[in-house]
């Protein structure tokens, strides 16, 4: 059987007088592709409506010369600094009410409505300018939906926003009806947790909030993060020339209710991230079992690493 192969390659955190060198040593390896951009909004619009491409368009002329093939990554994953700064409103909200600090990745609000109109306007620009690139044959819409990401404990947080607050119980008068019914479903009895109208709802803040509260509620974050990923897929495909694919990598972090097959709905093709957190090979091959369910079809695998993964404290010391 002849499995493709490719590689993640940083061409933004790469000297360009590098850039063939590496190209050619990536095909010299037997490698057919390259995956680009998942983290790089600033390198292509460093100010709100200011782009700058002729770096990437230099990139993807040198990998047609090398025979490698792209696939294009749409860079909503790692919010600007500038959006941050001019639009603080898109920033995701922590339980106690403080808007998650800038300098990582996934720290805004994935159910704003201006992240969302400028993540898809990036995603659209992009699809515009390379969707009939001859070397680019797909493209990643963002990268690994999952959650919040913070740097020290690298769990997965919910979002508390205003936004968040509205749209949930819109979701759930959507889901009970009635706040009664609401009642009922929840046990809201037990410790006289009773709402008396829809107002008296907001996220689950503490740990020990109804098992009811947090599991609508992990389902409802489950969905934001599908409606979203649906707008990226609405943004992209029309500016694709025909047979270019439309991917996500979903992660190997399986907790808290998150709808993959659900949310893979819009998608042509699945593909994941295999990084081997513990567990052992077994748990490895369940995940694949996993993402081959999604679609009942191939996957890809687009990242990995040879070897258990290091920890951010790890990798701190070891650059140090």
């Amino acid at each position: 059987m002849n499995i493709p192969l490719g590689v993640t390659y940083y061409p933004e955190h790469t000297d360009p007088a590098n850039w063939d060198g590496d190209l050619a040593r990536i095909r010299a390896s037997g490698m057919s592709f390259v995956r680009e951009m998942d983290i790089s909004w600033t390198k292509v619009e460093p100010r709100e409506g200011i782009y700058t491409f002729d770096w990437l368009d230099d990139y993807l002329a040198r990998c047609q010369r090398h025979g490698l093939q792209v696939v294009l990554t749409t860079p909503s994953a790692a919010p600007p600094p500038w959006l941050v700064k001019a639009y603080p409103e898109v920033q995701a909200v922590q339980a106690d009410g403080q808007p998650y600090p800038p300098g990582v990745r996934r720290q805004v609000s994935v159910v704003s409505p201006i992240f969302r109109h400028f993540a898809c306007q990036i995603a659209t620009v992009m699809a515009k300018r390379y969707g009939h690139h001859p070397a680019v044959i797909g493209v990643q819409v963002d990268n690994e939906l999952h959650g919040i990401e913070l740097p020290a404990e690298g769990e997965l947080q919910e979002d508390h926003s205003r936004e968040a607050v509205f749209r949930f119980r819109e979701w759930l008068k959507a889901r009970y009806g009635t706040v009664e019914a609401l009642n009922q479903a929840w046990g809201t009895g037990y410790w006289g947790q009773e709402f008396g109208g829809w107002d008296d709802l907001g996220t689950p803040r503490q740990p020990r909030c109804s098992p009811g509260w947090f599991k609508d509620f992990y389902h409802f974050y489950s969905d934001m993060n599908a409606e979203f990923l649906g707008l990226l897929v609405a943004a992209v495909r029309p500016h694709l020339a025909p047979g270019r694919f439309i991917t996500h990598n979903w992660t190997s972090i399986l907790k808290k209710g998150f709808d993959l097959a659900g949310s893979s709905t819009p998608l042509d093709l699945i593909s994941w991230d295999a990084y081997p957190f513990g567990g052992g090979y077994q748990t490895i091959a369940m995940k694949h079992d996993l993402m081959r369910s999604l679609k009942r079809a191939p996957f890809w695998v687009v990242e990995t690493l040879a070897g258990e993964e290091a920890s951010q404290a790890f990798l701190a010391e070891t650059v140090a």
